[in-house]
């Protein structure tokens, strides 16, 4: 295999799981997490991509108090 594969492989496999658990531990309702989880694993690296893009930067920029 070579070296390029195996570092993009790797990661990718980061990038998933951390997905996952960021998506797990969001102070959500199980609907919403349950979607974002359903998209990460019909497309692990686009759903990852998107995730962090879209969802996870809404929550970022808001306050503690304002947040779910």
């Amino acid at each position: 295999m070579p070296l390029f594969k195996l570092v993009f492989t790797i990661l990718w496999l980061i990038l998933f799981v951390w997905a996952l658990l960021d998506i797990i531990k969001a102070k959500k309702d199980t609907g919403w997490k349950l979607i974002w989880i359903i998209i990460c694993l019909a497309f692990p690296l686009a759903g990852a991509i998107v995730y962090y893009l879209l969802a996870r930067q809404k929550d970022m920029h808001l306050p503690a108090d304002f947040q779910k």
